[in-house]
């Protein structure tokens, strides 16, 4: 009787190539995602601040996505021998941070004005360091020259605080043409520089401006 002969079952040959291309997806995906992270990091902190703006008391995991406590004090910086009012946000637990000057518009309240106080504790608690000074002209509806230099002094002081060559600008309503229009006290706005739309018939242009931090020193 003749023996019989074992079989063998082949495996696909597709089966290595199939272990090869899932290999080499398995190593992609970890540096994919180490490269992607800042950006992933800025969109969920940009998205997190405009829910909160939108809505002070809103929850989710969006909404409280990297959200710092903040601390605040008062503060002031010289202008022409005078001592000028400020207020400082930051971000508790946070070490270094970019710096955004918001600057208020016409209003009495000035930089108590309740809008600008929410506004700049949104931005203190996505982590920017922020500063808003007081603008006296402004403040008392009054259109003066010197407007422009008192904002250029509270950013070089602001910057000098922080230990930066420069800090964003926000500038609300009508304090919008007082931050672009000419250099301020001898700062000079970069091109990253940002105000807000501006009122009263005012053609001047608003400068780009990103969110997050990287991008606006």
């Amino acid at each position: 009787m003749k023996a019989a002969t074992p079989t063998t079952t082949s495996l696909p040959q597709s089966t290595p190539r199939k272990a090869r291309w899932l290999a080499g997806l398995l190593l992609i995906i970890p540096i994919l995602v180490i490269l992607l992270y800042p950006t992933v990091q800025d969109y969920l902190r940009a998205m997190s601040l405009i829910t909160r703006l939108e809505n002070p008391h809103a929850g989710g995991w969006i909404a409280t996505t990297d959200l710092h406590p903040v601390a605040v004090r008062d503060t002031m910086f010289d202008f022409r021998d005078k001592s000028i009012p400020a207020r400082i946000y930051w971000p508790r637990g946070v070490g270094f941070a970019p710096g955004i000057m918001v600057v208020h518009g016409m209003h009495e309240e000035g930089i108590n004005e309740p809008r600008l106080v929410s506004f700049a504790r949104s931005l203190a608690a996505t982590g920017f360091f922020v500063m808003t000074p007081l603008v006296p002209g402004i403040a008392q509806f009054r259109v003066e020259a010197e407007s422009a230099d008192l904002i250029g002094t509270a950013a070089q002081s602001f910057a000098r605080e922080l230990g930066l060559p420069k800090v964003g600008i926000m500038a609300l309503s009508f304090s919008a043409t007082k931050s672009t229009r000419r250099p301020l006290g001898g700062w000079q706005p970069s091109a990253r520089t940002t105000t807000s739309p501006t009122c009263c018939g005012s053609s001047q242009p608003v400068r780009p401006f990103a969110l997050m931090g990287r991008s606006i020193i």
